[in-house]
């Protein structure tokens, strides 16, 4: 697991400013595309985290994970018009971002005590 930022965080980034542009102009339909891919990132993202490539598993079976996110990640998955779903996408890059951090600065820990 990387110490420095992923940079599929980066990406959503700067997918967000186009992605609430289209939602602030009512551009439901072209919000789709964007959204999935945001959303595909997303799921690299939480799997990666859990040292896992296999996108199938489910995402209940996960150790490392938001708390509902099976139900939030197919809200979001099912209703990417609507900008309750973008706002949830927002808060789910947030909480694994954290997660990331969380076990980073675990990772540092148990290397530090190897080490000592």
């Amino acid at each position: 697991m990387p110490t420095n930022r992923h940079e599929l965080f980066s990406r959503f980034d700067q997918q967000k400013p186009h992605i609430q542009q289209l939602f602030d102009a009512r551009q439901f339909k072209e919000a789709i595309q964007p959204m999935r891919e945001a959303i595909q990132s997303f799921k690299v993202l939480l799997y990666e985290l859990n040292q896992t490539d296999d996108l199938t598993k489910d995402m209940d079976s996960l150790s490392i994970k938001p708390i509902n996110i099976k139900e939030r990640f197919e809200y979001v998955e099912g209703n990417l018009k609507q900008y309750h779903a973008y706002l949830q996408l927002i808060t789910l890059y947030e909480e694994v971002e954290k997660l990331y951090a969380k076990e980073a600065i675990k990772q540092a820990m148990r290397h530090q005590q190897i080490h000592h």
